[in-house]
């Protein structure tokens, strides 16, 4: 199991060589940032798994937890523009603030006892892993995470209910990315010994936006407007894909159909309570 950590860290590698294929133009700084950091973090993983001395070990988890303080804050910024919920300004320096004192916080380990109070290394079936005794600081690491995760899940699953016009397979695919998080990071852990499920979980989440991103692409209304007709401020357009799904509309098909504003996208119209459907 020497190599184990290194068929996750190729395929974040690869996930990211994707991510750059089928993206378009106008994906947002953390889509791009998720998926480097998802590799980032495989590899402090790699190098984990391959230390020999506690030094070496010590340097490569904080690689881990630069990934693991700010793929949560990334992934929640994800959600936010998914949900077109724009944070305030002063939220958004909250949570950079937090992310980055728990960054600080994790950058102290061999230096002081505030987030890790003693470790040492050991060798479980070829792997080198850390063995570590918490301290106080790395409860705050746990709340950062438990509160993105639970914030994260409560506003995809809000979104799904109050069915506004939102592409409602991101919302399905966010949500499991979610769970798959939670199974690895809090039962995982439990289960598994001598690797970190972790970097599992960081390999299916990239997976899975890879299909967020190329949903994302194919319903990018404006995009597709773009290429095929000129933009025009007195006609209505829906747009739909070949399996008759909708994809999008435009302001004006809003202004004439205001129920079409509240349709989902990725599925068929409900017709059931408007005639001019």
């Amino acid at each position: 199991m020497t190599n184990f950590y290194l068929i996750p860290t190729i395929i974040s590698f690869v996930a990211s060589v994707l991510f750059i294929i089928i993206s378009d133009r106008k994906m947002l700084f953390y889509n791009a940032s998720f998926f480097l950091f998802v590799f980032i973090g495989n590899l402090g993983y790699f190098f984990l798994g391959n230390a020999t001395t506690v030094g070496e070990a010590i340097l490569a988890n904080k690689i881990t937890y630069i990934t693991g303080c700010l793929l949560p804050l990334f992934l929640i910024m994800l959600v936010f523009d998914a949900c077109k919920i724009m944070p305030n300004k002063m939220l958004r320096l909250a949570m950079y603030g937090l992310n980055g004192t728990v960054m600080v916080l994790a950058m102290t380990v061999g230096y002081t006892d505030w987030f890790y109070k003693e470790c040492h290394i050991e060798k479980v079936n070829g792997l080198t892993i850390l063995v570590k005794e918490y301290g106080p600081a790395h409860n705050l690491f746990l709340i950062m995470l438990y509160g993105y995760l639970l914030t994260g899940i409560a506003l995809l699953v809000s979104s799904l209910i109050r069915r506004k016009n939102l592409i409602y397979k991101n919302m399905l695919l966010m949500l499991c990315l979610y769970i798959v998080t939670v199974l690895c990071y809090v039962f995982g852990r439990k289960v598994i010994t001598g690797v970190d499920p972790v970097c599992i979980s960081y390999c299916i989440n990239d997976i899975i936006f890879l299909f967020v991103t190329y949903n994302t692409s194919l319903y990018n209304l404006d995009e597709a407007l773009l290429t095929s007709i000129e933009k025009q401020d007195y006609q209505g357009f829906l747009l739909f894909d070949k399996k008759f799904n909708f994809v999008g509309c435009n302001d004006v098909a809003v202004q004439l159909i205001p129920e079409i504003g509240f349709q989902p996208l990725g599925r068929r119209l409900d017709t059931s309570e408007n005639e001019l459907f």
